[in-house]
């Protein structure tokens, strides 16, 4: 089977029914990623309303916490950012020194997002 266009028609011409299956499937999947983030996002500014979030990097955020008698964070996943870097355009390497040199090392007091390394 072909690659499925957007009106459900596979490139070969095969029937739409699977290719709107697999959209709706997709469709679901980023209604799901959208969701955990406004519940992420929710609990965060439920806790923390000062708490700092890197700005288009939403699909990275992976939860919210805290070190004992600190404030309530955004964590977000390394990996995760490095991706959406790179689907916003960058090159691989642009990404890394990206995240390396602006991202990784950004403090800004007690209110800075946590990053977990899950490379």
């Amino acid at each position: 089977m072909g690659c499925t266009s957007w009106n459900g028609v596979g490139d070969d011409g095969s029937d739409s029914a699977m290719g709107q299956k697999n959209l709706r499937g997709e469709a679901m999947k980023v209604d799901r990623i959208m969701m955990r983030e406004k519940i992420l996002l929710d609990r965060l500014k439920e806790l923390n309303p000062k708490a700092i979030l890197f700005v288009g990097l939403g699909r990275a955020l992976i939860g919210v916490g805290s070190q004992y008698t600190k404030n309530t964070v955004a964590i977000y996943s390394a990996k995760q950012i490095i991706n959406t870097l790179i689907s916003k355009g960058a090159t691989k390497a642009d990404a890394l020194d990206d995240f390396q040199f602006s991202i990784e090392c950004f403090w800004a007091g007690d209110n800075t997002p946590i990053i977990s390394n899950d490379f």
